[in-house]
Formats: structure tokens, C-alpha cells, sequence
């Protein structure tokens, strides 16, 4: 059974999460489109991602959730932007290389 994770354990979380990502050097992530590919309320967005300094090709799986509304998500290896991925508990607690992303678009006013 889990529990939810308190004010302290989320500030933790986040202190750990800006340390791998290095924010201080990196302080931006970014993705470049360099294609749309779309069908009706899905598709895909291809481009390039950059965290970390480091630059690899991307495709957001992309689907419309409401008029003026869409969610994209993505699988990265953390590795691949030079991200060891979490270990604690002398490595008893480890997270994988791959992680999800998602990303959330709404345009207002449209």
C-alpha cells in the first residue's frame, strides 16, 4: 500500500530532480518540431529534443482532447542525455532509464 508523499518528501523530490538535470549549467529543455504528421484528432509531432545540452530526435504520440486541446507523450532514455537514472538505499531503490513524458497544449481564446 502506498502512501501520498508529504511536503518534505516532494521537496526532496524536486531538489533531486533539478540536481540530475543539472539546471544550474542547463536551465532549459527544449523540443524543435521539424514534422507534423496528423489524422483527424491524432498523430504525431516529430522533432528534436534537447536536455542537458544533448540533442536527440523525438516523436510525441499526439492526440486532441478537447476543441482547442491536445496531449502529447513520448518515451526517453535518460541516458541519452547523459542522465544516470536514480539509485538510493545503496542501490536497493532504482528508477529505469526510461522515463515518460507529457506534455499538455491548450490555446486559449480559439
Amino acid at each position: 500500500m502506498s502512501t501520498p508523499h508529504g511536503a518534505d518528501d516532494r521537496a526532496e523530490i524536486t531538489r533531486t530532480a533539478l540536481r540530475l538535470l543539472d539546471t544550474a549549467t542547463y536551465p532549459r529543455a527544449t523540443f524543435d518540431s521539424t514534422r507534423v504528421v496528423a489524422a483527424g484528432g491524432v498523430g504525431a509531432l516529430e522533432g528534436d529534443l534537447t536536455v542537458r545540452g544533448r540533442t536527440r530526435p523525438l516523436t510525441l504520440e499526439v492526440a486532441q482532447t478537447g476543441p482547442s486541446a491536445w496531449r502529447g507523450t513520448a518515451t526517453v532514455l535518460q541516458s541519452d542525455y547523459g542522465i544516470k537514472p536514480y539509485r538510493a538505499l545503496f542501490g536497493t531503490l532504482k528508477l529505469a532509464d526510461a522515463v515518460g513524458i507529457e506534455v499538455i497544449v491548450e490555446l486559449p481564446g480559439t
